[in-house]
């Protein structure tokens, strides 16, 4: 669900600023398939907002792809997957990330409890909900504007600013 979304994505994105990245980086994209229950929602989006607020970013995008025209690499990493694990006993998490690894080019992370977190309670503190948000493909949040959405429904067509801030999130806030 979006919960796991948003804290899968909030734990990489942190841990890789912690790996001894210095100061916020330039840009992070995110490309991800259209599915509005996991990835297209207010408690992933909002989270661009937090990311640049909290300086690990100075610009974030999300692009969603089109419904129906989603052939992506983690699309064809799950069809090898389930090739995989369609002839095999895996009965635990750590079966099925013993044999996700097997796979070339593929890097599973075994995650614990711990990371996941109540987004939305949390962001609904600080953070208005998107307006329209299945209308949109393209999300953006720019430091020079750290309070405000930028939504378009395509590369090209008229971008809608949506003014999200309530209030400021503490610098310490996960």
């Amino acid at each position: 669900g979006s919960n796991n979304v948003a804290s899968m994505l909030w734990h990489h994105l942190v841990e890789q600023k912690q790996l001894g990245l210095t100061g916020p980086v330039k840009e992070i994209k995110l490309v991800f398939d259209n599915c509005v229950g996991q990835n297209k929602n207010n408690m992933v989006l909002r989270m661009l907002i937090l990311l640049v607020k909290l300086k690990i970013c100075l610009k974030t995008t999300a692009i969603f792809l089109v419904r129906g025209h989603t052939k992506n690499d983690a699309d064809r990493a799950y069809n090898l997957l389930k090739l995989l694990y369609r002839k095999r006993n895996i009965y635990i998490p750590e079966d099925l990330w013993g044999a996700m690894n097997e796979q070339e080019n593929f890097n599973a992370v075994l995650l614990t409890s711990e990371i996941f977190k109540d987004w939305k309670e949390k962001e609904d503190k600080y953070l208005r909900e998107i307006k329209d948000v299945t209308k949109y493909h393209i999300f953006s949040v720019d430091a020079t504007d750290s309070d405000v959405m930028y939504c378009q429904g395509y590369d090209g067509l008229l971008v809608v600013k949506q003014p999200l801030v309530k209030k400021t999130a503490p610098t310490d806030w996960y």
